[in-house]
């Protein structure tokens, strides 16, 4: 994860989010990591329901929320997603990404 990604979540405590490879084809993908209450991070995984085109507003009932994981720390998420072959410096400021969060 790019140093500057990493710091909006360590000190700026927001959210980053990032585009993946869905579960199903046909469907779009992402993962949103950020502050947990408390210490730690969150990262939550969902995708669209249906086949989403990109101008197209997504409500909540149109996502599926596939996973929701506390991690200890961000490397501890990254070492995570990394293992599970996620390019971590596709992570975004969320409005630098086409996403539902």
């Amino acid at each position: 994860m790019r140093p500057e990604i990493r710091d909006r979540v360590t000190v700026l405590d927001s959210m980053v989010t990032a585009e993946v490879t869905p579960s199903v084809p046909d469907r779009r993908a992402w993962m949103m990591l950020e502050p947990a209450e408390g210490d730690g991070v969150v990262l939550i995984e969902v995708e669209s329901i249906d086949e989403v085109y990109p101008d197209t507003f997504l409500a909540p009932e149109d996502l599926v929320e596939l996973r929701r994981t506390t991690f200890a720390s961000v490397d501890a998420a990254v070492d995570h997603l990394t293992a599970q072959g996620v390019d971590t410096d596709t992570f975004e400021a969320p409005w630098d990404t086409d996403n539902p969060f």
